[in-house]
């Protein structure tokens, strides 16, 4: 360590600084992606429960239709 110290012209102090910074707060820097990326999969949930809420519907509606035209033929 001692001789990069020396090769960037840094006091090995400052660079032991520089390293209890980046393990005590490294996680910080990628917050903002780990951020980003659960935004866009909350919203593809989200996309996802609404399509499966209009194929609910769907088959509500067709459901209602099957027993109306069965009750309707069963009737004749």
């Amino acid at each position: 360590m001692s001789a990069v110290c020396v090769r960037h012209r840094i006091q090995p102090s400052q660079f032991y600084q520089w390293q209890k910074q980046i393990f005590e707060n490294g996680g910080a820097a990628f917050g903002h992606e780990v951020a980003r990326a659960e935004r866009g999969l909350t919203r593809q949930v989200e996309a996802l429960e609404a399509r499966l809420v209009e194929k609910d519907s769907v088959i509500a509606d067709i459901s209602e239709e099957y027993v109306r035209l069965k009750k309707a033929l069963g009737a004749l």
